[in-house]
């Protein structure tokens, strides 16, 4: 992956950033997003069901996890904080074809 680094204006700066923290995705994931869909149209509907399809997978596999846990008797409201927590909510993908 290529790092750089770029200088923007404050006011893009926090529109960017207003914006990223709505969908729940860090600053660099939502300028990436907003660049592929630039030159991709359409990318960004594919990103979107891409990432909800990592988050319903991820929730059932917490889900799994949890009923397990339930069994064994193991305290689950901790757990699934935790686990629920831990999730990648900016998860990088690479670009679509």
């Amino acid at each position: 992956m290529y790092r750089s680094q770029f200088r923007l204006p404050w006011a893009l700066y926090e529109t960017l950033k207003a914006a990223a923290d709505k969908e729940n995705r860090s600053l660099n994931r939502e300028v990436v997003v907003r660049l592929q869909e630039s030159f991709q149209p359409g990318a960004f509907d594919t990103l979107v069901r891409i990432e909800e399809t990592q988050r319903h997978q991820t929730e059932a596999l917490v889900a799994v996890i949890s009923y397990l846990l339930e069994v064994d008797g193991v305290s689950l409201a901790i757990v699934r904080k935790k686990l629920l927590d831990s999730l990648p909510h900016a998860t990088p993908f690479p670009p679509v074809p």
